[in-house]
C-alpha cells in the first residue's frame, strides 16, 4: 500500500470516526461497523504503516493513531450495535437515575434476562477488543522505536 493510499483510507476513516462521535453513533456503547469506509483489516493496516511514516518526535500524530486503532472497537456488527443501541433499551434502562435503574433492573431481569446478558456480552466483546487493539498499537510503535534505535 502506497502512502497516497495510506492517507486517504485514515483521512476517510478520521472523517468517518468524528462524525460518529459528534452524532453519538458509536460512544458509548458502540456503532455499526458499516458506517466506516473501508473494513477494520485494512483500516489497521493504513494506520500500521502511517505510524511508520510519522516523524519519531511527532507525538500529536502518535496520539491520533493510537486511538484511531484501538477506536475500532467500537464499530461492531450491525445486528449487535442495533440491539446494543436500541432507543428503548438505553432510555428506559440504562438512563435513569440510580433508584429507578436498580427499580428498572430488577423488573428487566424478571422479565428478560437474556436481554441484559446480551448488552453485557456486546459491551464485553467491545471491551476485550478495545485492550486487544490497544497493546497491539503500542507492541507497533514499541517495534518501531526499537528500530529506529538500532540504526
Amino acid at each position: 500500500m502506497d502512502i497516497v493510499t495510506v492517507e486517504n483510507i485514515v483521512n476517510k476513516y478520521g472523517e468517518v470516526l468524528e462524525n460518529a462521535v459528534d452524532n453519538h453513533e458509536i460512544l458509548p456503547y458502540g456503532g455499526s461497523e458499516l458506517l466506516l469506509p473501508f473494513v477494520k483489516d485494512r483500516i489497521k493496516e493504513a494506520l500500521k504503516l502511517l505510524a511508520l511514516y510519522i516523524p519519531p518526535t511527532d507525538q500529536n500524530m502518535r496520539g491520533n493513531i493510537i486511538g484511531g486503532y484501538y477506536n475500532l472497537s467500537y464499530f461492531i456488527n450491525n445486528d449487535d450495535a442495533t440491539y446494543i443501541n436500541n432507543k428503548d433499551f438505553v432510555e428506559d434502562f440504562l438512563l435513569q437515575p440510580t433508584d429507578v435503574v436498580i427499580s428498572n433492573k430488577l423488573n428487566f431481569i424478571s422479565t428478560d434476562r437474556r436481554s441484559e446478558q446480551r448488552f453485557i456480552e456486546i459491551n464485553n466483546k467491545i471491551l476485550h477488543e478495545k485492550d486487544i487493539l490497544y497493546a497491539e498499537i503500542l507492541s507497533i510503535f514499541r517495534h518501531i522505536d526499537e528500530s529506529r534505535n538500532y540504526w
